[in-house]
């Protein structure tokens, strides 16, 4: 079973040395579809990281929750 959870990630801190993920968040269209779901006073995305998560067919990533990272500017 434990097999199962066993994914593949990759994590980028940095979207320039990924042009496909820098290529999504300069998109007019995803980023309206961000503003549609972000607060409105903070009506952009903000990429700090980006996960790759590989999986076999079959496979799941385990119940979990994501934290969200937020930056305070005072």
């Amino acid at each position: 079973m434990i097999s199962r959870l066993l994914t593949f990630g990759f994590y980028v801190f940095d979207l320039s040395t990924v042009p496909a993920a820098q290529d999504l968040f300069d998109d007019d269209h995803f980023r309206q579809l961000a503003r549609d779901v972000c607060p409105k006073h903070k009506p952009h995305l903000d990429p700090f990281q980006f996960n790759f998560i590989l999986q076999l067919p079959g496979q799941t990533v385990a119940a979990h929750l994501d934290g969200v990272h937020i930056q305070h500017n005072e």
